[in-house]
């Protein structure tokens, strides 16, 4: 370093450089800024292709989704497609109407939305999923195939779910898309502001209410 000269070493060969001086200025180092466009999926996650042929309603509406939405179409119809799974299991394993449940976690969706998350990367994901980024949005294509970008088990989950009703994957996507509510991506934000997929989230809130009920006043009357 110019100017300064470097401190003996008691070791051969090595100098010791000085401490930078106080109050000279550092190099920032700069982080990559999460961006829904290009990766439609959560930071961190390694996903793998998914592609699913939509009829040309299921298309159009999945499209209409996201634009409303300002995301991706793939991470608009992923947010719907685990918002009604997660439903439907909180169904069957409670025996609450479907409404009810969709009114539990918008509540518990709209409570989080200031909520810390354990990483920065999350922070940001929740953020332009809450938002919209407009630069990110896309359309499904009618007619050909629309690759979806899932963690492996994920996608297994999902296909293993078509096949125990006895559908194709797209046909059970479809019917899945039918049953989502239109904020489902809160939920997806909600959950990853915890670190949790959507489904681990809505059986954490759910487990959250049936504790609260069972210590009311009002249950033990």
């Amino acid at each position: 370093m110019p100017g300064v000269a470097a401190a003996r070493s008691p070791i051969p060969h090595l100098s010791l450089v000085p401490a930078p001086a106080a109050g000279r200025p550092r190099m920032a180092r700069r982080r990559p800024r999460v961006s829904l466009a290009g990766s439609p999926y959560r930071p961190g996650e390694l996903p793998s292709a998914l592609q699913i042929t939509l009829a040309d309603e299921t298309a159009q509406e999945a499209s209409r989704r996201a634009r409303a939405l300002q995301i991706p179409v793939e991470l608009s119809i992923r947010a719907h497609v685990d918002a009604a799974r997660a439903a439907t299991w909180v169904v069957r394993a409670t025996g609450w109407e479907r409404p009810a449940i969709h009114d539990m976690l918008r509540r518990e969706a709209h409570a989080l939305d200031s909520a810390p998350t354990t990483g920065v990367d999350l922070l940001d994901y929740t953020r332009l999923v809450r938002q919209g980024e407009a630069a990110s949005v896309t359309r499904a294509p009618s007619g050909r195939p629309l690759e979806l970008l899932l963690p492996a088990d994920l996608a297994l989950a999902w296909r293993s779910d078509a096949a125990a009703r006895g559908e194709a994957l797209a046909e059970w996507v479809t019917s899945m898309l039918d049953l989502a509510p239109n904020d489902a991506p809160n939920w997806e934000a909600a959950a990853a502001s915890r670190g949790l997929r959507l489904a681990e989230w809505a059986y954490a809130c759910a487990l959250e209410r049936i504790a609260v009920s069972s210590t009311s006043p009002q249950s033990r009357t």
